[in-house]
């Protein structure tokens, strides 16, 4: 919910969107909750979970250190609970490389297929891991 351009307005702008036509969908949403839910006021009355994260990742951040260095961002809290099988899937607009470490490293050993849209996202790449 934190990362990418006008990050996390537009990020509640378009939960709210897809929700509206998949409502049957939970959505879990990491990132700093005060910001989740100034962006959709209605978050209670939706099928979302908001889990609390305190560290940001930036663009230009080096993937593994950042990943070590902060261990409570919404990408690495969100590969966990990937790789644990807390969700089904993970999606983010921060840092690309952090999503190729996480991908590769952190969801790994659960093996799990893992379709990744980098950078061009007409031409998805699929891989067992």
């Amino acid at each position: 919910m934190m990362g990418g351009d006008y990050a996390p307005e537009q990020a509640c702008l378009g939960v709210i969107h897809f929700l509206s036509t998949y409502s049957d969908c939970h959505l879990v949403l990491l990132g700093d909750q005060e910001a989740i839910r100034k962006g959709i006021p209605q978050w209670e009355s939706l099928p979302v979970t908001i889990v609390s994260t305190q560290d940001e990742i930036g663009m230009h951040e080096h993937p593994t250190k950042a990943m070590k260095e902060k261990p409570n961002s919404a990408m690495v809290v969100g590969f966990g609970m990937l790789a644990k099988g807390a969700l089904d899937a993970f999606l983010s607009a921060g840092n690309t490389g952090v999503m190729l470490v996480g991908a590769s490293h952190m969801v790994k050993k659960c093996g799990r297929i893992i379709t990744a849209f980098y950078p061009n996202p007409s031409a998805p790449i699929e891989w067992w891991v």
